[in-house]
């Protein structure tokens, strides 16, 4: 009896010797899964750090090549004559800045800059434009002379009415900047399976941006129309800052914004509502010729192409681009509230840097009058929008 007791309590060993094996096998494979953890966790925390270290690098090398870029442009316009005429010849639109990056003799990265001038672009926010006051001596000298009178480029509306900036636009009459906006559109090649109403596009754009909620025209669109949609919201009322912000407002499609994007910019606007539509003919690119025709009763695109193909390589002055026009197109006036200038006010400095593996991509606007330093009104990382 007791031999087979003894046996029984023997067998009943062996299961207990198997669990405890099992037991062992599990807390090492979590002690392994847990110090594989702590290695991954270590490692992505340290790569982590790495890149962000990176990226701070190439930051602060981005914002020295804004200042270079700013201390370059103001050099070779004071160099080259800027105070008179700015044009592509300079050296601060042919010279772009590329350097490599070496650390103790190794490559460690790059950095790339150019500077675009935004005196060349018809600037979104210029939409609410009125143009010079019906009192104005200068604009009833702008409304009613031709191409080849002097006094309808720079010295028309060289006069800034104080009392004018902080005019509000007539919430029943189109302003100027819708007028050369709409036919400017008129002129865009947009692809062939888009149905595009230039105006809707102008009246919607208006109403984003002014401060009336109002909607203007036929097609216009405030806050009744966008808090209607699906994931509602309002009308900014107010500047935009970039020109993606066109793909949220009525009309304006992918396909639309990509059409017109060489075409426009974003500028942030000064004090009030601005008189004049600005925009300087030597640094307009001759496949830009669409913007010049806008500005313009009785221009056709064939005839602003042929301006900016002869124009020469320093540029024109008023006296030879008054000639040009007489020559070219002889009878154009220019609309009341446009100016053609000479020279550029607003800049815009883009630098893209890499360090390691890190990347910033900066894009700086100054603003400044000839012979005046530049002041920086703008600055945002990413790509140019």
């Amino acid at each position: 009896m007791t031999m087979n007791m003894s046996r029984y309590s023997c067998l009943s060993c062996k299961p207990q010797k198997g669990l405890a094996l099992v037991t062992v096998l599990i807390v090492v494979a979590m002690v392994a899964v847990i110090a594989t953890q702590i290695s991954t966790e270590g490692y992505l925390s340290e790569r982590t750090t790495y890149n962000i270290s990176n990226t701070e690098q190439a930051y602060f090398y981005a914002r020295g090549l804004e200042q270079y870029g700013i201390t370059g442009l103001q050099l070779s316009l004071k160099e080259e004559g800027g105070n008179n005429k700015v044009h592509l010849a300079q050296q601060w639109a042919t010279q772009k800045v590329a350097f490599p990056i070496e650390e103790d003799g190794e490559l460690v990265g790059s950095l790339s800059g150019e500077i675009v001038d935004r005196n060349s672009c018809f600037d979104l926010n210029a939409i609410t434009t009125m143009g010079p006051p019906p009192s104005s001596s200068t604009s009833g000298s702008t409304s009613g002379s031709t191409a080849n009178n002097t006094s309808n480029t720079t010295t028309a509306n060289t006069t800034t009415n104080s009392s004018s900036q902080t005019r509000a636009p007539d919430p029943n009459q189109p302003t100027v900047g819708q007028t050369i906006y709409q036919d400017m559109l008129a002129l865009v090649t947009f692809p062939e399976d888009v149905e595009v109403s230039t105006s809707a596009l102008a009246e919607s754009l208006r109403d984003w941006i002014d401060e009336d909620t109002e909607p203007f025209g036929a097609d216009g669109a405030e806050d009744t129309e966008y808090t209607g949609y699906a994931k509602p919201y309002r009308t900014a009322n107010g500047p935009i800052s970039s020109v993606n912000e066109l793909l949220v407002i009525k009309g304006y499609t992918r396909e639309v914004v990509d059409a017109i994007r060489p075409y426009v910019c974003t500028i942030p606007p000064t004090t009030g509502t601005q008189d004049n539509i600005v925009i300087n003919v030597n640094t307009l690119k001759p496949e830009n010729a669409l913007i010049l025709a806008a500005l313009y009763d009785d221009m056709n695109l064939e005839m602003a192409q042929q301006i900016l193909d002869d124009r020469p390589e320093d540029g024109y002055d008023e006296s030879s681009y008054q000639s040009q026009i007489g020559s070219v197109a002889n009878g154009a006036t220019i609309k009341n509230g446009a100016k053609i200038d000479f020279v550029s006010r607003v800049f815009e400095l883009r630098a893209d840097v890499t360090y390691g593996r890190g990347r910033a991509k900066l894009n700086v606007l100054v603003r400044g009058e000839p012979g005046q330093e530049f002041k920086i009104i703008q600055r945002y990382f990413g790509e140019p929008i």
